[in-house]
């Protein structure tokens, strides 16, 4: 792998450092949990979605539940210290997983590099593409049915706005320090989709003892 990894003194030796880890980044509406869902059924990966664990503590009223209830409106980014504990914390109770996809992470190039000194830097990137006409549509049909708060035009329109000046760079900044990237069109058929993150997933260069657990898997 061409990014290097640095190791996180706050993980014990049989932690995250020695696995992989791959982030699946992508505006809002591309697919990324319906993506993950199926490569954790495939390689027994533990999905950690940050956007899942904040609209738990916003569900929980915990304190960060209510700064983030509040950000969540005005489609901004959540600060680059919460983000890091809420991800850290998750890997490090799914410490007996054979390997992570972090689900929208980083959304920030501070929090890619802060994530890369503090635990490690990804085995591979995966990122969903689609234009964002096609999102919009995608986010107010799954408004209809969810009824989630951050699913209205206004919010999107913010949330599609912070994606392309903040979140977008991190793809960038990923393949300028060559980590493998991968891009992924979904304007596609959800099969199709897969078979393509499907592949960039085996053909990434993770250490022996993966590869030969993949090898038994697939």
């Amino acid at each position: 792998m061409g990014a290097s990894s640095s190791k996180a003194s706050n993980f014990s030796d049989a932690g995250p450092k020695d696995k992989p880890i791959i982030m699946v980044l992508g505006g809002p509406g591309t697919g990324k949990g319906t993506q993950c869902g199926r490569m954790v059924k495939e390689f027994g990966f533990k999905h950690i979605s940050l956007g899942e664990i904040l609209r738990k503590e916003v569900k929980n009223r915990s304190q960060i539940g209510e700064e983030y209830a509040s950000i969540m409106k005005e489609g901004k980014l959540v600060p680059l210290d919460m983000t890091l504990r809420l991800m850290k914390n998750a890997i490090e109770q799914s410490n007996d997983a054979s390997g992570y996809i972090l689900d929208g992470f980083p959304r920030a190039v501070n929090q890619a590099k802060g994530f890369t000194k503090q635990v490690k830097a990804p085995s591979l990137v995966l990122y969903l593409h689609a234009p964002h006409e096609v999102l919009k549509h995608r986010l107010m049909q799954r408004g209809q049915i969810s009824g989630r708060a951050d699913d209205n035009a206004e919010t999107i329109r913010k949330r599609l706005a912070t994606f392309k000046k903040q979140s977008l760079p991190v793809v960038t900044y990923y393949e300028k320090t060559n980590t493998t990237v991968k891009r992924v069109c979904t304007i596609t058929t959800t099969d199709d989709i897969y078979n393509q993150v499907r592949e960039a997933v085996r053909h990434a260069e993770f250490d022996n003892t993966l590869v030969s657990c993949f090898s038994n898997r697939m």
